[in-house]
């Protein structure tokens, strides 16, 4: 058995509390992440929420081997692992990982220079984690000095899950969630036909932008456009979805409602 410390999100652990996933490279059913194909059944994994530095649990690994998804509705082609809890903090808490981190009382072999564990964090996706440190963090949750309540984090929206390297623009790697999305629609709205944004919000929708003829328009921004109606807004309130990828078989075309596929409208962006 080994240990593991694998940085996720807590959107991905809201998304699919049974698998453990890793993006796959470029036209490979190989993982991002050589390591990842390395788990085994009855492994342990420390789950780290990145952004939100917190530990959602300690899980088991309960697959004999790793699977390729092709087309899941959140992470669409993906590899995983299944997975299933083995120390987990109370329901509504997670374990404040950078306190239990500074914490005078605690040391960890992963980060032997607490001061630049983030550096750490920032150049891998998963790291061997050895018994001691999974002692440590088992303690924390059991022991509850450093909880931190779920609601604290309620709405916070990160991703570690990496798409197809781009490399010609400053997003390194093509959308593989609706943060990808935002990213683009900011760096691009001029192209897109809106010279100015008046306003972003995390509710729907979006954003509140103007167009080439000054009149406002308000617009949704989605990973793919099918995630519109499943999230049952209406498109009579919004006049344009903003989307990585078009997929929207039945959308309304009897309204005012427009999409703009970004995979589609900066194309030559993303030709490698």
């Amino acid at each position: 058995m080994a240990n593991w410390f694998i940085i996720q999100s807590l959107k991905s652990v809201q998304e699919h509390p049974d698998w453990i996933g890793c993006g796959l490279k470029a036209d490979s059913s190989e993982p991002s992440w050589g390591l990842f194909g390395k788990l085994r059944r009855r492994d342990k994994i420390a789950y780290y929420a990145t952004g939100d530095k917190v530990i959602v649990g300690i899980f088991e690994i309960d697959s004999d081997k790793m699977e390729v998804v092709n087309d899941d509705k959140f992470w669409g082609r993906v590899a995983v692992h299944h997975i299933k809890p083995d120390t987990m903090p109370p329901e509504g808490e997670y374990l404040n990982f950078k306190d239990l981190l500074f914490s005078k009382d605690s040391s960890f072999e992963l980060f032997p220079e607490k001061a630049k564990w983030q550096y750490k964090i920032w150049n891998n996706y998963i790291h061997r984690l050895s018994d001691a440190d999974l002692l440590t963090i088992r303690a924390g949750i059991l022991e509850r000095k450093h909880p931190l309540k779920a609601e604290e984090k309620e709405g916070r929206v990160f991703t570690d899950r990496l798409g197809t390297p781009v490399e010609k623009i400053g997003l390194l790697f093509e959308p593989i969630d609706e943060m990808g999305v935002v990213y683009l629609f900011a760096s691009h709205h001029r192209r897109l036909g809106f010279p100015f944004i008046v306003r972003l919000r995390n509710r729907f929708p979006d954003v509140t932008a103007l167009d080439t003829k000054g009149e406002t328009k308000l617009i949704e921004l989605e990973y793919r456009s099918s995630n519109f109606p499943q999230h049952d807004h209406d498109p009579n309130k919004c006049d344009y979805l903003v989307c990585w990828e078009n997929d929207w078989e039945d959308a309304p075309t009897d309204t005012e409602f427009n999409i703009i596929s970004l995979k589609e409208a900066l194309a030559d962006i993303f030709t490698h």
